[in-house]
Order: C-alpha cells, then sequence, then structure tokens
C-alpha cells in the first residue's frame, strides 16, 4: 500500500509552490466550511483506484510532501479526530485508549483548564508573562522617575512659575517610550520575527535591547541622552508587545484563549504593581533624588533578565512554523504543548486544513508574500481591513479610557494634589504620591483577575462594551472631586477611592480584552502585521495622551482635562458596539468566517438583533434571571443572508 500511494498524483491546493491539496475537485457550497474544511472530505467509501478514503488520500497526499510519511498513521487518525470532533469518541471507540477517551471527554466539557494542560504549555504562557510585566513595570517606573529627573535637570513639572519649555520636556520624555514603541517597535516585529529571528529570538533580542537601554538610561547626564535611550528601550516594548500575544495565543486551545490572552494584560497590571512598589520603596530609602530615579530605572531588570533565559527553553509557535514549511518541528512543538501526541496531530492537521481552505487566500507559505505586501493587504484584501478596523478600535479605546494619565503619570498627578493639601514638604508627597500608586496598581491586577474567567465566559466585546459606559460615570466623578477644597481632609482620600473604582471596571473590560481582540482576529499570514498595525495604533494613541495631558492639566484644570475622558468613554462604547464583533470559543482559522462578513451586516446585526435582545432581557439580567444569549453574529447573518437569497 505503501509504494503504491508513493506513485499516486499530488495535485491537491497549495502551500507556496508545492501544492498539498486532493487530486480529486472538491465540491464546493454547503461542503466546504470554514468551520470544519475536514467535512469535505469522505471517510466512509475506499477509492478503488487508490486504495484509500478522500480523507485518508489528503493527508497521505501532505504526509509525502510535508516529509511526514513516517507519520501518516499519526496523522491520519489526527484527522479523522480533527473531522468529528467529539463524536470521535464513540465512532473510533475501539482505536483510542483509555486515557485517550478521558482526555477527550474533559476536553469536550471544557474542563481542560489552563493547569491541565502539558507543563511545557503551562511554562511557556508564564514566561511569556514576564514580557507583558515588563511593559507595566517599565510603565510605573517611568511614572515613578518623574519625581527625579526634574531635580537633576533643572525642570519645572508644574505651577505658575513653570516655563512652558519645561513641562513639554517632561512630556516628551514620558511620551517617547511610546511613540518610539508605536513607529518604530511594532513595525519592526513583523520582518525580525517572519524572515530572521522567529517568535522566540525576536523576544530575546528585545530583551537584549531592553537591557542596554535600560542601563544607559541610568548613567545619562543630559535630557537628550536619555531621551534616546528611552526611545531605544520603547522599540522594545513595541516589538514585544506585538509577538508575545501572537505567540501566547497561536499555542491556546480556543476554550481558554481568552483566559491566556487576558493574562498579557494582567502580567502588565501586575508589572505596574511591582513597579510602584519599587518606587515606594525607592522613594523611603534612598532621601537623594538624582540617584533615586537611577535605581528606580535599573529595577526594570529585574522581569528581563529571567526571561531572555527562559524565552529560549520554550516551544516555538507551530503555525509560525508551518507557515514557513518546517512541518516536522511545528508537530513536534504541537505535541509539546499539547498533552497526548494524538491531539497534537489533531491540532496540527486542523490547523494545516483550516489554512489550505481559507477563502481566497493570498498565501499560505509566508515565503510568498513579504512584509509590505502584507501591510498593503491590510488595507486592500477586505476581510483583512474588517479585521484591522475591529482591532483599532479595540485598541483606541482603550486610550480613550484615560487610564494611562493616571498610569504614565500618575506622580504628576497626585504629587500636585498632595501639596496643594496637606503637605509643602516635596519628599513627603513623593512618597504619599508612591502609596497611592501602589494602590493603584494592585487594584489593577486584583480587579484584572476575574477576566481570567469572564474573557472566556461573556466574551471579549462584550466585557469591553460593558466596562466603558461605567468607565464613564465613574471618570466624571474622579474629574469634579477635584472642585473639592485643597484644605479640606476628604479631597485626597475620596479621589484615591473613585480612582480605584474607575480602575476597578477598567481592569477586567479594556484592560484585558483589546490586546485578545487584536491577536486572535486576523488571518495567519497577516496576523503579525496586523498585531503590529494594532499595537502602534495603542501605542502612539498613548504617546499622544501622555505627550499633550501635562499641558491640558495646566490649561484647563484637572476636572477640565479627566471630565474630557469621560465623554471619550461614551464615544469608544458606540464604536466598539457597532464594530467589534465576538471572538470567544472560536478558534483562530474559524474568526476567518466571521471577517468574511461584511461591517455594515455587524452594525445591523447590533442594532437589531442585539438591541432587541437587550430591551426583551434586560430585567432578567438585572435580576440574575437565565437567559439564553443571542444568536451569535455568524449564525445570524447566515440566516439572513440565506433569507435574503431565498426572496431574491
Amino acid at each position: 500500500m505503501m509504494e503504491q500511494a508513493q506513485g499516486t498524483s499530488a495535485g491537491w491546493g497549495t502551500v507556496g509552490d508545492r501544492k498539498l491539496a486532493a487530486g480529486h475537485v472538491r465540491s464546493t457550497g454547503a461542503r466546504q466550511t470554514i468551520d470544519n474544511p475536514f467535512l469535505t472530505f469522505d471517510d466512509a467509501r475506499i477509492e478503488p483506484d487508490i486504495g484509500r478514503t478522500e480523507l485518508e488520500e489528503y493527508v497521505w497526499q501532505f504526509a509525502l510532501l510535508a516529509s511526514l510519511k513516517d507519520r501518516y498513521e499519526l496523522l491520519r487518525f489526527g484527522a479523522r479526530l480533527a473531522r468529528d470532533k467529539h463524536e470521535a469518541m464513540s465512532r473510533y471507540a475501539d482505536e483510542l485508549t483509555d486515557p485517550e477517551k478521558r482526555l477527550l471527554e474533559t476536553e469536550k466539557n471544557k474542563e481542560t483548564g489552563f493547569w491541565k494542560q502539558s507543563k511545557f504549555f503551562r511554562a511557556t504562557i508564564l514566561t511569556a508573562s514576564l514580557a507583558g510585566m515588563i511593559q507595566g513595570w517599565t510603565q510605573s517606573t517611568n511614572n515613578g522617575t518623574l519625581y527625579g529627573i526634574p531635580d537633576e535637570f533643572n525642570l519645572c513639572h508644574g505651577g505658575d512659575d513653570c516655563a512652558s519649555s519645561d513641562m513639554w520636556t517632561l512630556a516628551m520624555l514620558s511620551a517617547i517610550p511610546l511613540f518610539s514603541a508605536g513607529l518604530f517597535g511594532t513595525l519592526i516585529a513583523d520582518p525580525l520575527q517572519e524572515n530572521f529571528l522567529g517568535r522566540r529570538g525576536s523576544v530575546m533580542l528585545s530583551c537584549v535591547i531592553t537591557i542596554a537601554s535600560t542601563i544607559g538610561a541610568s548613567v545619562t547626564h543630559s535630557v537628550g541622552q536619555l531621551a534616546a535611550c528611552r526611545a531605544i528601550n520603547g522599540i522594545a516594548l513595541g516589538a514585544k508587545a506585538s509577538i508575545v500575544p501572537i505567540y501566547s495565543a497561536e499555542l491556546s486551545p480556543e476554550h481558554i484563549r481568552g483566559a491566556i490572552l487576558a493574562n498579557w494584560q494582567l502580567a502588565d497590571a501586575a508589572g505596574i504593581f511591582f513597579g510602584f512598589l519599587a518606587n515606594l520603596i525607592i522613594v523611603t530609602y534612598v532621601s537623594d533624588s538624582s540617584k533615586a530615579w537611577r535605581v528606580l530605572t535599573n529595577t526594570v531588570l529585574i522581569p528581563t533578565i529571567p526571561l531572555l533565559v527562559m524565552i529560549y527553553l520554550m516551544p516555538e509557535s507551530p503555525r509560525y512554523l508551518m507557515k514557513h514549511g518546517s512541518y516536522r518541528k511545528a508537530l513536534e512543538s504541537f505535541e509539546q504543548v499539547q498533552t497526548t501526541s494524538l491531539l497534537a496531530s489533531r491540532d496540527f492537521m486542523y490547523v494545516h486544513a483550516q489554512l489550505d481552505f481559507e477563502s481566497n487566500p493570498y498565501s499560505y507559505h509566508i515565503g510568498v508574500t513579504g512584509y509590505f505586501k502584507r501591510l498593503v493587504q491590510l488595507w486592500v484584501n477586505k476581510r483583512c481591513r474588517r479585521a484591522l478596523l475591529s482591532a483599532s478600535v479595540s485598541m483606541i479605546s482603550q486610550q480613550m479610557t484615560g487610564v494611562n494619565t493616571i498610569a504614565f503619570l500618575g506622580t504628576i498627578v497626585w504629587e500636585k494634589s498632595i501639596i496643594s493639601d496637606t503637605s509643602p514638604n516635596q519628599a513627603n508627597s513623593a512618597r504619599d504620591a508612591a502609596i497611592i500608586g501602589v494602590a493603584f496598581g494592585a487594584a489593577n491586577y486584583i480587579f484584572g483577575l476575574p477576566a481570567y474567567w469572564l474573557s472566556d465566559k461573556v466574551g471579549r466585546s462584550i466585557m469591553l462594551a460593558l466596562g466603558l459606559p461605567n468607565m464613564a460615570w465613574s471618570m466624571l466623578v474622579f474629574a469634579f472631586l477635584f472642585k473639592i477644597p485643597n484644605d479640606s481632609s476628604i479631597r485626597i482620600p475620596m479621589l484615591s477611592i473613585f480612582a480605584i473604582v474607575f480602575v476597578a471596571i477598567y481592569a477586567p473590560t479594556a484592560g484585558t480584552s483589546p490586546f485578545s481582540i487584536s491577536a486572535e482576529v486576523f488571518p495567519m499570514v497577516s496576523r503579525e502585521a496586523g498585531m503590529a498595525v494594532s499595537v502602534a495604533v495603542n501605542l502612539l494613541g498613548a504617546s499622544i495622551l501622555v505627550f499633550i495631558f501635562p499641558y491640558a492639566m495646566d490649561s484647563i484644570g484637572m476636572t477640565g482635562a479627566f471630565s474630557i475622558f469621560a465623554g471619550l468613554n461614551l464615544v469608544a462604547f458606540v464604536l466598539v458596539y457597532l464594530f467589534v464583533p465576538e471572538t470567544r470559543m472560536r478558534t483562530l482559522e474559524e474568526l476567518q468566517y466571521t471577517f468574511d462578513l461584511p461591517t455594515r451586516w455587524h452594525v445591523v446585526y447590533r442594532m437589531s438583533h442585539v438591541r432587541e435582545h437587550i430591551r426583551d432581557n434586560w430585567w432578567r439580567y438585572v435580576t440574575r434571571q437565565h437567559v439564553e444569549p443571542p444568536i451569535p453574529f455568524y449564525e445570524w447573518a447566515r440566516v439572513t443572508y440565506q433569507e435574503t437569497k431565498d426572496v431574491n
């Protein structure tokens, strides 16, 4: 049978210039579905001319051309499991071992959570969390250095006597890491990982850049030198923010992918907390402000060095390897992150078939499509353009909340409030501001923890939409609390309480959803470019915010500046509700179908079906009664589209 198979025609689909699809003509329409491409193939009737079923022939031709003949039996059974999914236990009961049956049963019931995944998967995700921690740690330490840098470089940072040039210089120092991250770091991430180093190697290089630029920043003696080091550091931050969420998404099973992607922002929140904690410790024990900010800058090395070492030991993304034609390595990587070789072969074949069947693919193999062509495809290809709109809206909505005015500029905000309130002593006010920063960072992390469960239970888009209007009212209250007289004993406590109320709403919603959504929505061949542009939107938005906010604070006051963000939260809610489809419980490849549908259909879906569902069931939601969720967008669209065709 092996010799007979070797003489079989290999005229099947394409992977770059290599043909990997079936020698027969595939049927279209109902048979060919992106939800499960293996349903296209018959696995019951043996073709007399080849001695195999259609499904077996598809797998055999793929095994031949991918140099995996020795793994054919494993791949064949993996394809069968992918074809029949959870019905496989009854259909192939005689061929499954008892442990495999139990594993499939727990997977069917969604009982295979994070701690039941393989040790390599758990170790990889925990290692990737260090990258998110570096992002947050850098944010809060840059915030904390605003205490010492003005004294070091003779800059004034607030008040009527301050020169405007000093205010703009401080704003520039705060914004430049974000600006370089958004403009350069995100855009070099794609060619860096696709053409040179891969996912892991790119993260390692970004760690090296972070270490060098951090040490450099801590020994600078001029504003120009500090700005240059922070700009270089920002490039590494942007690269990690573009690479690591994709890396995590490509390794994760769909039923826990939301929780895994939420981990990026929660790790960021943990980094913010530890950065503020480091700031508090250093402000308390290092009295010389010119030394304190330099020591604080170097604390970023605490999570960076372990990440540099540990990421080398982790498996490469199997989807990345498949795009580059390294099929054997991809299968081995799946075997590392999955609990058994059988499930690894199922995922391996499922990903290959999904990619092979993507509607109107402009390439499967990354070598055929260069970086700039993939960037152009984000606007030219309708499916990519819809994904880019969804990701960009979710990313910019995070900045429209105004949270980073506190995360990046909290030292200025709190120190000015405290000095004008009770303590004219700058050292005491800096320590008090650091204490509030620690409380803010702790709340950001603790209240973000429910996202591990809610992101997959409720959904990423829904959580984001629910959070924005609630952040609007809490931000408005926070803004008007600055009207409390300076000599009032309740001013700072009330401001602190509502800052924590705001971040408690932000953390599990706008804090975690945007990066999760952006890492999911793009087709595989443009995933890196799409994520890079999405992160660039987020970081450039943050850089603009951080750059202009100190000036806005002095020009229109705290109440006016923060009130603007209350209104922007409502604008963001409308944008998210209309343009960000739900992504939960769908494989990365199955999302292809959702974004093949016109954006205007999603607007109609949210304005008609979802609006009517909320109108009819809002009281049941309020009283926590059982409510059947609205029909998912892709199912609603199928019905609506079919009815429209029938009418026409």
